[in-house]
């Protein structure tokens, strides 16, 4: 199952996931996608700038309830990656625009996993030294 916004197809990942859960996030998905645009013009272009605007509209689509959060792996400031992720029956669902990956943790491409296996809990709309995105500008 994928996902087409603005021209885009997403991966939806339906392994481990029943039919209403696979709607479930398909909806919650492109509320997040749309929600990210529309706050940040470019939040689909780089995973630094989808991180903050992706889990206000994430936390918009799923309410409090879900335990929406960013996870990143940016130990290595030459290598990092953000991405938005909530709670799903006591799963972790990642939404991943950059790296085109949105399903189960567990089931995520080997290419995307060491990532994911990696994260931490990003503070949302923090600055860096007090956990949240860094930055990396050397790319951009």
């Amino acid at each position: 199952m994928n996902i087409i916004f603005e021209g885009r197809e997403y991966f939806v990942n339906p392994a481990g996931l029943g039919g209403d859960e696979q709607r479930l996030v398909a909806e919650v998905s492109l509320k997040v996608l749309e929600g990210a645009k529309r706050r940040r013009k470019y939040a689909l272009s780089r995973c630094t700038f989808f991180a903050d605007p992706g889990y206000e509209a994430l936390l918009e689509a799923t309410g409090p309830h879900r335990s929406p959060h960013i996870e990143g792996d940016d130990a290595n400031c030459f290598d990092q990656h953000y991405w938005v992720a909530f709670d799903l029956a006591g799963r972790n669902l990642i939404i991943d625009p950059i790296f085109n990956y949105i399903g189960l943790e567990e089931h995520a491409q080997a290419d995307n996993k060491s990532y994911y296996a990696r994260k931490r809990t990003v503070k949302p709309n923090t600055a860096v030294w007090e956990g949240g995105v860094r930055i990396n500008t050397m790319g951009i």
